[in-house]
């Protein structure tokens, strides 16, 4: 036990930790508490049910299977039709420390997500305080600076994108990494961080290091007071960062093999405004008003697309009051935020430079967390130094209450409704506004108490709003909607019953239909990796890039919504994906054209029925069409070898007979068959092609290619064959050798700094 001398010392020592923690465990309550006394688990938003929840499942089952096996989780044949696990799930949390942590409580993921929303957000508020702290900034304004960002719009909101509040969360060490290098000259936090970040979501971190410059040359100037050696600082820096890259290396090149086949890179086009001018409004106010409250509400300033609806710069009212005080500030300080600031407002407002830091791929704000940390940052310093300007207080918090009506008023004539149709919005506006004045009101009486008071009522509130807006789920609705198919509790259950409803099914690989709205519940077109059951439909942003070419064809996946969510259901398509099995609650909904009835009592009310004319997962072909003389006639993918060398495969083919792969055994990354052929021929698998497979014939390797608009292809000789396939990423090899690197170089640059610092 302490004693208690010893325990009043140490609580005062971290009593603003401590506070800090404890109000972060209010707030994040706060927003689940509406969910709660509903008797509901709190879901911030609608893809936590539809991807987040079943790649967290995927992922832990992955992980823990392939480490099992000695193996690395580099391929899921539950995934979209099979894809490449490692390089598309980088950005879906396999690599996310704070997934990874909890694989070991095995529970529900309604839970952990809760409980990670929590340690998120903490993390947050810690690491923005220890930024404060670090550079000076008082105890007392470090805990409200803490606050502001670990609460801020973009926090709450992201509860709906996991990987991004990740992200988001720990963005504040990269930066508390890149002053320690300013003041201390030591890299080591910020290759760390690098790497980390890195793994955790490299989308959001192409943005961020297209900022960094901003933000090193910024804060150099403040450091230093000039400019004077800057370019040897930012090299010796751009090492360290390299370095961190190159740790990352083993996830990142086979990440970068991947997205590049990706059709959304570059498919944004030189657009230099935006096709609403309610966007621009949006903007205007969006670091003055809680947009995170409305995004999911009756919003004056609703978009079709939520890249442009879901801007989340506000942190607090205080925070928007106190940035302009920058203005009378002395030249050094103040000429460096004005260009800061200048610098964000182009990007935000010129839509290329928007589209430039999400990829090309259509302009973003998501990289608006780098706003949200800079404001919070010089309005904590602005606080600090109590250098308050009461005029230019008030006449700061009249602008931006004239701004906001006028922005809603303007937003609500360009939709030619009425101002009563947003009673809720103009609420929240009210709101925002009440607080700007009380805060103009605090901070010239001074009391920092009260102050800090009303920014936790402000920052609660408004989280409280948010939880109201979103929807939560029902346990038992959502345990229900899990297990309708099958216990997923048992990922095997479903797929041993198949296994056991007909002789030789555990010997080949076969996809089973489910229909979405019916026995899916709606609830998620990724249900299937509950059960580990090779399904046709996905909801999946990052599926393998080679399916593109048959999605162009034409209305053969369903494509409802956005251009990622997929439910293949035409006959023909289902007969070449090898589904053997569809899963109804009656005969009108099997897609099959010829099909058997198994069973209409499958958990006593599913019928189960059996494609007669399904194709098996390999086969040979023996007709070849040339690209040129596919008409998109998508029935003669089952019987038509259809490539960019006919000539060469007509060539090689002798066979008269088409024949299929038998005793077909798959695991993580392999997959081995059996089959005979009369003669010379070429076999025709239902998986998607992607260069990272390494297949063998009877023991030596062997060429294969994209056929069939998209699917994998390959010689075989005469007699019978064994084939062995073998999948390792594009650019593992060349990524593992990165790391090993990047470790010796990271070693490298940490002693040669602790080596400077010591004789300096």
């Amino acid at each position: 036990m302490w004693k208690t001398g010893t325990s009043k010392t140490f609580i005062e020592k971290y009593k603003y930790l401590i506070l800090l923690v404890f109000f972060m465990i209010l707030g994040v309550s706060m927003m689940m508490l509406p969910a709660w006394l509903n008797g509901e688990m709190f879901v911030g938003g609608g893809d936590i049910k539809t991807q987040w929840d079943p790649f967290y499942t995927l992922n832990r089952r992955e992980t823990i299977d392939a480490l099992r096996q000695g193996k690395l989780p580099f391929y899921s044949w539950i995934l979209f039709l099979g894809t490449n696990l490692w390089a598309s799930k980088a950005s879906y949390g396999l690599f996310d420390p704070f997934n990874i942590a909890t694989y070991p409580l095995g529970v529900s993921y309604l839970y952990i997500y809760q409980l990670l929303c929590f340690v998120k957000m903490i993390t947050g508020a810690l690491g923005m305080y220890a930024c404060l702290r670090y550079t000076g900034v008082s105890k007392k304004h470090s805990f409200l600076g803490g606050l502001l960002y670990g609460l801020s719009s973009y926090s709450v909101y992201f509860t709906s994108e996991f990987g991004f509040l990740s992200f988001y969360v720990l963005l504040p060490f990269y930066f508390l990494g890149l002053e320690r290098w300013l003041k201390e000259g030591r890299r080591d936090l910020f290759i760390l961080s690098v790497f980390v970040l890195f793994l955790v979501n490299y989308y959001l971190f192409f943005a961020v290091t297209m900022l960094t410059p901003v933000f090193f040359l910024y804060r150099y100037y403040r450091n230093h007071s000039s400019l004077k050696g800057w370019f040897l600082s930012a090299l010796r820096l751009i090492i360290g960062y390299l370095a961190g890259f190159l740790l990352a290396g083993a996830v990142i090149v086979p990440v970068v093999y991947f997205i590049l086949q990706n059709s959304r890179v570059g498919s944004s086009g030189l657009v230099w405004t935006y096709d609403d001018p309610k966007v621009y409004l949006h903007l205007l106010i969006s670091t003055l008003v809680p947009s995170h409250t409305f995004i999911y509400g009756n919003n004056v300033f609703e978009h079709s697309s939520h890249n442009m609806k879901e801007i989340c710069f506000f942190a607090s009212s205080l925070t928007a009051l106190l940035v302009p005080q920058v203005l009378k500030s002395e030249k050094k300080i103040k000429m460096p935020v004005l260009i800061v600031y200048g610098i964000f407002f182009l990007i935000a407002f010129v839509s290329p430079l928007g589209s430039l830091l999400n990829g090309l791929s259509g302009a973003s704000f998501r990289w608006s967390m780098a706003v949200i940390f800079l404001s919070v940052f010089i309005s904590m310093e602005i606080l600090d130094r109590g250098e308050i300007d009461q005029r230019l207080l008030l006449k700061t918090c009249i602008f931006e209450v004239v701004l906001i009506i006028a922005a809603f008023l303007i937003a609500v004539l360009l939709r030619g409704e009425s101002v009563s149709a947003y009673p809720k919005q103009i609420a929240e506006l009210l709101m925002a506004i009440g607080f700007s004045f009380l805060y103009v009101f605090l901070l010239k009486k001074g009391n920092g108490r009260i102050l800090s008071i009303a920014v936790c009522a402000e920052l609660f509130l408004f989280a409280g709003i948010f939880g109201f807006r979103v929807k939560g789920t029902k346990m038992e609705d959502y345990v229900k909607a899990r297990n309708v198919i099958a216990n997923s509790a048992d990922k095997n259950d479903f797929m041993n019953n198949m296994n056991y409803l007909e002789e030789g099914n555990d010997l080949s690989f076969y996809r089973v239909y489910v229909p979405y709205e019916s026995l899916y519940w709606t609830a998620s077109r990724n249900m299937n990796l509950y059960y580990n059951l090779p399904g046709v439909m996905t909801y999946d942003s990052t599926y393998e890039p080679s399916f593109n070419e048959m999605k162009y064809l034409g209305n053969i996946p369903s494509v409802q919504i956005i251009d990622w969510e997929f439910s293949v259901q035409d006959p023909d398509i289902l007969d070449f994906l090898s589904v053997k099995y569809a899963l109804t609650l009656n005969e009108e909904e099997i897609p099959f054209a010829d099909y058997e009835i198994l069973t209409t009592d499958y958990r006593g009310f599913v019928t189960v029925s059996k494609n007669t004319g399904a194709k098996a997962f390999g086969g040979t072909y023996t007709e070849v069409l040339s690209k040129d003389e596919f008409n998109g006639d998508v029935s003669l993918l089952r019987d038509k070898i259809i490539t960019e060398r006919p000539e060469e495969i007509r060539n090689w083919i002798t066979s008269k007979e088409r024949s299929e792969m038998t005793d077909v055994v798959r695991s993580s990354n392999m997959l081995s068959g059996e089959i005979d052929s009369d003669g010379q021929g070429y076999v025709v698998l239902s998986l998607p092609y992607d260069r990272g497979w390494k297949i063998k014939v009877n023991g030596a390797e062997v060429r294969y290619d994209e056929v069939n608009c998209g699917f994998t292809g390959f010689k075989i000789p005469e007699g019978h064959s064994h084939i062995e396939m073998y999948f390792v990423p594009e650019g593992f090899k060349t990524g593992a050798l990165m790391s090993v690197s990047g470790l010796i170089v990271s070693a490298l640059i940490i002693l040669w700094d602790h080596k400077r610092r010591k004789t300096s």
